[in-house]
């Protein structure tokens, strides 16, 4: 009996002993991970993009004969990892992220403001469009053209952020006016007191957008649509029934999706004259009321986040708002209709995001969704980033998603040339890139007749489809992001030029 306790004893210390090496061991390695973003030196290498036409699977599987027009995305961060590459407070990606959101809140809010004028004009030939909503479009016009001119000239986007940083807060004040505008645009009363006020007072006296804003100051509005369809693919090796797997995933994605909200928040607040707006207080319209005459003029922030599913177009977990209506009803209507400004894709089995896509007819209605000066945002994490490119077929590289999920597409081999939604152009990216890897992506990418972007997880492309341009972000002291293979652009003269190009 005593052995057995001296036995028992020893092991619980050996435990005890091991416990604390590799907790120690994984502090250290936490804390080395937090001083490299401290002191990372970000680069950044941006490259034209070029795009042939494209083509998507049929619900078969199959490689349609008939080829879509070249679309880029409006704006898209392609990445490994959100957590390495996208939410530490210092990466110039979560810049790209903000700027490009605020944009097109800015320009989807200035569409439907230019509505508003125009109906007015229609309605009231006589007195002509309503001059508050004229006032307000004109500041968003501004705005935008400062905005685009500023990330043109600047040469990084910290660097843009950093001089930038009170356009931002303008861009937020007038998309809060424009909201006031929009919701009264119905009520013809209250455009008719508007007139009238305007009218009667002095010419001289001009009051601004953003004066008459500081009385109503509705919370900006972001709809941000995540995708978790990748992360659903059952593993034929887990030991775990497919209930239970589907289950767990449901619960990894709304924790993920977490984290994209809380981020939001966090990016927007940084930018708003309100008190800062947290997951726990956007659902609760009383916690973010100031009766402060003085603060009159705040913003805040509420974001209507909902969960789609690919494999059946469901919609779940709505969350931001206890108005039904808010929200869509369907994946079809989330993906138009609803026009999301944020579209997330989250990582998984990239074979079955990409027969879940193909078999509901999502791509183009993903596509449309991402294109325009007011698309959405698109953001891929390694699944979504895949699938994004040109061609699926680096998901086949590392043989680590299961092709079987998918019937008749059971083996790699069946991947070769399958297209993806080409929102990058010509581009297919591989995430997850490590050195380990490099003797294989010299030799697999003899096979796709295009570029492989190649993404560590602290690497991240940017699409800027305005500018035609693919910026390369990742840390100096990693491995470099890179473009395998040749690139064909097209310079302002005309000609083609053929190079390879390292970020």
């Amino acid at each position: 009996m005593f052995r057995q306790l001296m036995m028992l004893f020893l092991s619980a210390s050996n435990y005890a002993q091991a416990f604390s090496f590799y907790s120690r061991k994984i502090f250290r390695a936490g804390e080395a991970r937090i001083r490299t973003f401290l002191s990372a030196n970000y680069i950044e290498r941006k490259i034209p993009l070029v795009s042939s036409p494209r083509s998507f699977p049929s619900d078969n599987n199959e490689i349609s004969t008939k080829q879509q027009p070249p679309t880029f995305a409006n704006r898209a961060l392609l990445i490994s990892s959100f957590t390495d590459g996208v939410a530490p407070a210092a990466a110039p990606a979560q810049q790209f992220l903000k700027t490009s959101l605020i944009s097109t809140l800015a320009n989807d809010a200035l569409e439907q403001v230019e509505d508003v004028v125009e109906s007015s004009a229609v309605q009231s030939p006589c007195c002509g469009p309503d001059m508050e909503a004229v006032a307000v479009m004109e500041e968003l016009q501004d705005a935008l053209l400062d905005l685009n001119q500023s990330e043109r000239a600047a040469e990084s986007t910290a660097e843009l952020v950093s001089n930038k940083g009170d356009l931002l807060e303008d861009i937020l004040q007038h998309v809060s006016a424009s909201y006031g505008i929009v919701s009264d645009a119905d009520d013809a009363d209250a455009r008719s007191v508007r007139s009238r006020a305007s009218s009667a007072s002095d010419a001289d006296d001009d009051h601004s957008a953003s004066d008459t804003a500081a009385t109503a100051a509705p919370p900006v509005t972001v709809r941000l649509l995540y995708i978790p369809t990748a992360m659903y693919a059952l593993r034929a090796d887990s030991t775990s029934t497919p209930g239970k797997q589907r289950q767990r995933a449901r619960y990894d994605g709304k924790q993920r999706r977490k984290q994209v909200e809380e981020l939001l928040y966090d990016m927007l607040n940084e930018h708003t004259t309100g008190t800062a707006t947290t997951l726990d207080t956007a659902s609760d319209p009383a916690s973010s009321t100031n009766n402060d005459s003085s603060a009159a003029a705040s913003v805040n922030v509420n974001i209507l986040a909902v969960t789609l599913d690919l494999d059946d177009g469901s919609i779940k977990q709505p969350v931001g708002s206890d108005d039904p209506d808010d929200f869509p009803k369907d994946g079809e209507e989330a993906l138009t209709d609803w026009s999301p400004h944020m579209i997330y894709v989250e990582g998984g089995n990239t074979f079955w995001l990409h027969h879940c896509m193909t078999k509901g007819g999502w791509a183009d209605k993903i596509v449309a969704a991402c294109s325009g000066p007011s698309g959405a945002v698109y953001c891929g994490k390694s699944a979504g980033a895949i699938i994004a490119g040109k061609h699926v077929e680096t998901a086949t590289w590392k043989q680590m998603d299961d092709p079987s999920v998918v019937p008749g597409m059971e083996e790699y081999e069946d991947w070769a040339g399958v297209s993806g939604l080409s929102l990058c152009g010509d581009l297919s990216i591989f995430p997850h890139m490590a050195s380990k890897w490099e003797d294989l992506v010299e030799e697999k990418q003899k096979d796709i007749d295009d570029s492989a972007v190649l993404l560590t997880d602290w690497d991240v492309c940017c699409i800027s489809g305005d500018t035609k341009e693919a910026t390369f972000i990742g840390i100096e002291s990693s491995t470099n992001p890179e473009v395998t293979g040749t690139t064909s652009s097209v310079t302002d003269g005309g000609s083609a030029n053929t190079d390879l190009v390292r970020a």
